[in-house]
């Protein structure tokens, strides 16, 4: 047997001292096994007492856990490393370094990451603080995305599987990145608190590695030129394109609630939520007066640091409900179906009110489970393929039973990166494990035309016979919406909006968002009547 077999999913304390282990090869048999010494540890540790580990080979071997990580110079495999470590490691440059390591926060490994042809990404993901209650829903995603990606291989391709590391942000995003840098990723996703995002950025510039931001949605990255040696790339739609579309659906859904509507706005604290509130409320009139001076009109804001512990959804949800608003806006992505849970258990006026919300919000969903939301949540969103969000609901819910547990942000995140890093291969004759910042980028920027993919099973299959043909002319379209990356800021960029709804139709279980019949232009201009199915 192998020691640490083919883990696809491993659970590791994720404070506990990470052990880089040695081992010594024990002489003699247990009998006539075909020269083998043993088929299970516990026969080595009968032979060679506590520690004993029975490897690959046969073999017993006595594990010990002091000597330093990159222990076992000269090795070739990574299944070498793994069996002289104990657990899932990786060979790079001759020196054994194991996957989960406590001090850098990672903490699982999801797919094969011994195969010494997968293609590593690292993977940062809230595991702490408020935002705790998102890490399953991230594992959930990695699983589908890994799966996805390797049962979608073309047959006699250059396309190498996936596998990837799970690690937490918060722990130390500097030490985060060095770690995986020494484990020689290929790119590096998340994190999804912006401050850490840069840390990481920087800290991966000297190598290269290209770092995809699924939260990489800031309105000032729309408009800044990418500096020299840049590695961020958004991967999800800039706020900047929604600001009129969100504007303009606040403004058709009060006309339907009628005149002098009590209405407010909640918004987390950050520099980013700060710049979009700005851009919408400075043309925000729903009243006939704007936003700042009309007494029916109330802001709230909530601490949404991912990795933080000062979020109090009782807290706003409260403040909210006290003050009693007919429509609710709240154009966040991180703890809305929270908000949203508590302003629901807190509310006994009648009506109950209208909520509006930015982009898929698939946690909300998931609290649909336990209120009547018909034809009160809309969502402005991009404009999703249908059978793309079909196909990646139904792996959703195969792997977490409900839509909650599934984040479309980082699942187009991980597809973007795999495709652009063998796209980059093809244009520079490279591996993708070697394609680095320029290479993924030039690969990205071909992205803007060509036949729309969906990056669900099917769609995946077509995307990576292409990039197998040399071909990166494609626009790919994911859970969260198309993708169309700026060439001058590297960031996702679109003007495809709609105005989404929960509605009757939706009302088996599971609940999911509708197309509510209003599409915006470029400019953000409504078109079409609300109509919640």
């Amino acid at each position: 047997m192998r020691v640490f077999g083919v883990l696809r999913f491993a659970f590791v304390a994720l404070f506990a001292a990470a052990a880089a282990s040695a081992c010594t090869v024990v002489t003699g048999t247990l009998g006539d096994r075909d020269g083998l010494q043993c088929t299970t540890d516990a026969e080595c540790v009968t032979l060679v007492g506590a520690g004993g580990r029975c490897f690959s080979t046969g073999t017993c071997g006595k594990v010990t856990a002091t000597p330093p990580p990159g222990i076992g110079s000269g090795c070739s495999t990574n299944s070498e490393c793994s069996d002289r470590l104990g657990t899932i490691s990786r060979c790079v440059a001759a020196k054994c370094l194991p996957a989960i390591e406590a001090s850098s926060g990672c903490f699982a490994v999801v797919g094969d990451a011994v195969n010494d042809s997968a293609l590593l990404f690292g993977v940062m993901i809230p595991s702490q603080g408020t935002a705790l209650d998102l890490l399953a829903s991230m594992q959930t995603t990695m699983i589908a995305a890994t799966d996805t990606w390797n049962e979608s291989l073309p047959t006699g391709n250059k396309i190498r599987p996936t596998a990837a590391v799970l690690c937490a942000e918060g722990k130390s995003p500097s030490a985060t990145a060095k770690h995986l840098q020494d484990l020689g990723v290929s790119a590096i996703i998340g994190p999804l608190g912006a401050d850490k995002f840069d840390v990481v950025t920087q800290a991966a510039a000297s190598s290269g590695i290209p770092v995809f931001g699924p939260n990489r949605d800031d309105i000032a990255l729309a408009s800044r030129t990418a500096a020299p040696g840049e590695v961020a790339i958004g991967t999800v739609a800039n706020r900047a394109d929604a600001v009129s579309p969100f504007g303009n659906a606040a403004k058709a859904l009060a006309t339907s609630l009628g005149p002098n509507l009590r209405y407010a706005y909640v918004s987390a604290s950050s520099a980013s939520s700060a710049a979009f509130k700005t851009a919408v409320l400075g043309s925000l009139a729903l009243n006939g007066t704007k936003a700042a001076d009309d007494p029916l009109f109330s802001a709230f804001t909530y601490d949404a640091d991912p990795n933080g512990s000062s979020f109090a959804p009782a807290l706003i949800a409260s403040q909210v409900a006290r003050a009693t608003p007919r429509l609710i806006l709240i154009p966040e992505d991180l703890f809305v179906a929270s908000i949203v849970d508590q302003i629901e258990t807190r509310w006994t006026a009648t009506p109950r009110p209208t909520y509006l919300l930015l982009k898929r919000t698939q946690t909300v969903e998931g609290v649909a489970f336990n209120y009547n939301f018909d034809g009160r949540v809309f969502t402005v969103e991009t404009t999703p393929d249908a059978a793309t969000l079909s196909n990646l609901d139904v792996r959703a819910l195969k792997l977490a039973k409900k839509p909650g547990d599934f984040s479309s942000a980082y699942y187009d995140a991980f597809m973007v990166a795999g495709i652009s890093l063998h796209g980059g291969a093809s244009k520079a004759n490279k591996q993708p494990s070697e394609v680095r910042f320029n290479d993924a980028i030039l690969a990205l920027r071909d992205m803007v035309d060509g036949d729309t993919i969906s990056l669900d099973s099917a769609g995946l299959k077509t995307a990576l016979a292409l990039v197998n043909g040399g071909s990166t002319k494609m626009k790919l379209t994911g859970a969260s919406g198309p993708f169309l990356l700026d060439k001058n800021t590297n960031v996702a960029r679109t003007t495809a909006w709609q105005l989404s709804c929960i509605g009757s139709s939706a009302s088996a279980l599971p609940k999911r968002f509708n197309f509510a019949g209003v599409t915006f232009d470029a400019a953000g201009a409504a078109s079409g009547a609300i109509k919640c199915p």
